[in-house]
């Protein structure tokens, strides 16, 4: 709908006579600005990444290389990327002098908006593309040695402008004329026992937030920042190892801790009922269920078991004594087989996992599994113990059979339809 409207707001404003791009940057002006950003920026990410390489593919298609090395166009380029600096800096610059900031700021805001990039790509390429008749013959606006300036201008601003703006920034002293209210980020840690519980305090945690009314998103996915957003309260998580670091103002502090005492709380209570309850009918459903579906299952596999399960990770007799040494063997045969990129990590996570609900089902079959960073795709070990394996020293029930599967966190493998196959 937001994508609709942009492109309806962008057609108003072409036939009002005025740059479609114009339409689109206001209508997505408009939109930063309310609780929904997070949830479009997440839902257009795909199609943004579509259509940002198709754009650049495009406009470089219209230069023509020829013209570059043409003495005057390269001479009046660089004239003309001098022109567009200066006038970002005074542009820029000036307006913020005569607000609160000092010479040294608004310097830094005037460098800082040197970059011309997709905006004057844009305008060049509406008028490469728009012909205009000249004594009766067709040509284009912008032929192909203005259109090369545009290039060369776009090129030496967007170079310069880090260097620049570096060398700036490392001059001691504020850019402002008169001191400002302390808006200075505060950060809040939370270390956690395991990276399985932190993604288990984490996945709860951004539910109580959302049901009370923060929209998220995450700006860096494999860099683990997420952001939150109701209204006026903005803040970030960054999400490393075992830890979770609020950077946020410290207006925001007691809102964060309360949020995360309050989600602490909630989990404690859940994993307390967990440890004394089983689902109902669960040990049924992965013995006989299995039983009854039998010929459906051999019929239809829902993963690729043989990729998934390698020959030397089946062990047919299993040294361990217990199951705490049973998941260590099969992790131990995992690590030699190399299909682990973390072994310790791995036992690590499995474990906890099974501290918090045990994974063992009657008739002597123990199903653990964790997703974990310690695999690069989905693997698993088969074990057998002749003697079976009680998961305590004093508990009489024994384990005969263990089916060890680790996943990875963000791939998107088959994790749960493979526990489920093997159930």
């Amino acid at each position: 709908m937001a994508f609709g409207l942009a492109l309806l707001v962008a057609g108003f404003f072409e036939q009002a006579g005025l740059a479609m791009i114009v339409g689109a940057y206001v209508m997505g002006l408009c939109l930063s600005k309310t609780d929904i950003a997070f949830a479009l920026q997440r839902s257009l990410g795909g199609l943004y990444d579509f259509l940002v390489p198709v754009f650049f593919v495009v406009m470089g298609m219209l230069v023509d290389i020829r013209v570059l090395a043409d003495f005057h166009v390269l001479k009046f380029g660089l004239i003309y990327s001098v022109l567009a600096i200066l006038a970002k800096i005074i542009g820029c610059g000036l307006p913020a002098y005569f607000m609160n900031f000092n010479l040294l700021g608004a310097t830094r805001i005037g460098i800082g908006m040197i970059p011309r990039g997709e905006v004057a790509l844009i305008i060049a390429g509406i008028g490469a593309t728009t012909m205009m008749t000249v004594d009766g013959v067709s040509v284009p606006i912008i032929d192909a040695r203005l259109f090369g300036i545009t290039i060369i201008m776009t090129l030496l601003t967007t170079l310069v402008a880090p260097p620049l703006l570096a060398y700036v920034l490392s001059i001691p002293g504020r850019g402002v004329k008169k001191e400002v209210d302390d808006v200075s980020l505060v950060y809040t840690k939370f270390v956690l026992p395991s990276e399985f519980v932190r993604d288990f305090i984490l996945r709860a945690l951004i539910d109580n937030l959302r049901m009370d009314g923060f929209r998220h998103s995450e700006v860096d996915r494999d860099g683990g920042i997420i952001q939150f957003r109701k209204e006026s309260t903005t803040f970030s998580l960054h999400v490393h190892g075992n830890e979770l670091e609020f950077e946020s103002n410290m207006n925001e502090v007691m809102l964060l801790k309360t949020a995360v005492y309050e989600t602490f709380l909630e989990l404690n209570k859940t994993l307390a009922d967990l440890k004394t309850t089983r689902p109902l009918g669960m040990d049924e459903a992965m013995v006989h269920g299995a039983k009854q579906d039998q010929v459906e299952v051999k019929a239809k596999k829902p993963v690729n078991i043989d990729r998934i399960v390698t020959p030397d990770c089946i062990l047919s007799d299993l040294k361990a004594q217990n199951t705490t040494d049973a998941i260590k063997e099969l992790v131990q045969a995992l690590a030699w087989a190399g299909r682990l990129a973390d072994p310790e990590l791995c036992l690590q996570d499995v474990l906890a996992r099974e501290a918090m609900v045990s994974t063992s089902f009657s008739e002597g079959v123990a199903l653990p599994h964790a997703r974990t960073t310690g695999v690069n795709e989905l693997v698993a070990a088969i074990g057998i113990s002749r003697e079976g394996c009680p998961e305590a020293d004093d508990d009489d029930t024994k384990n005969k059979i263990f089916v060890l599967s680790l996943c990875p966190k963000q791939a998107e493998e088959p994790y749960l339809q493979f526990v489920a196959h093997v159930a």
